[in-house]
């Protein structure tokens, strides 16, 4: 346990940086090709709420960023999305080669991962509509930052370490949010 807790301490910083980086070049490859990408909304919603919100909004959003979204999206993309299929192979003593199926399962569920941030679904009364948000320089980044959730996961062989690393990725993310981020 201590071992995986010192390992997710050596990664946490690595994986920050690597995306930040990543971020940036997708931004400045996306400017040379001709292409803007869109201003990340729900980063304009958090910072706003978090400087201007009432205490309780603001109490609601660092429930929901620091919270709610790494149990959530650990449980569904890591546990069901990634290492359930493997464990129910292998259950049902279906052989195959363990390490390209977890890789192919580490691939689709990091897209999965990134294609969820990037959906819009909008409730009314009895029907509801899906729709697209434009893609911003972050959409590279979410697919990697699913794949280093992925070895995290396999590295530690429990699921708490993903949990863990996605709460101090989001929390390094809202600090620099507030001390660097102006709109």
């Amino acid at each position: 346990m201590k071992k995986n807790f010192l390992f997710l301490l050596k990664v946490w910083p690595v994986v920050f940086l690597t995306l930040a980086v990543l971020s940036f070049l997708t931004e400045k490859v996306a400017g040379l090709l001709g292409y803007t990408l869109a201003g990340q909304e729900a980063l304009e919603a958090v910072y706003h709420v978090l400087v201007d919100g009432s205490w309780s909004e603001r109490g609601k959003v660092l429930f929901l960023v620091l919270i709610l979204a790494p149990i959530s999206e650990e449980l569904i993309f890591r546990f069901v999305g990634w290492r359930f299929p493997q464990i129910l192979l292998k259950w049902i003593h279906v052989k195959v080669f363990h390490v390209a199926l977890a890789g192919l399962l580490a691939l689709v569920s990091s897209a999965a991962f990134m294609s969820v941030h990037y959906i819009q679904v909008t409730l009314h009364f009895n029907s509801f509509w899906v729709t697209t948000k434009p893609l911003d320089n972050a959409f590279i980044a979410l697919f990697f930052f699913g794949l280093a959730q992925c070895l995290i996961y396999f590295k530690t062989k429990n699921i708490l370490f993903p949990i863990l690393h996605h709460f101090l990725f989001n929390l390094t993310n809202l600090i620099f949010l507030l001390v660097f981020y102006k709109y």
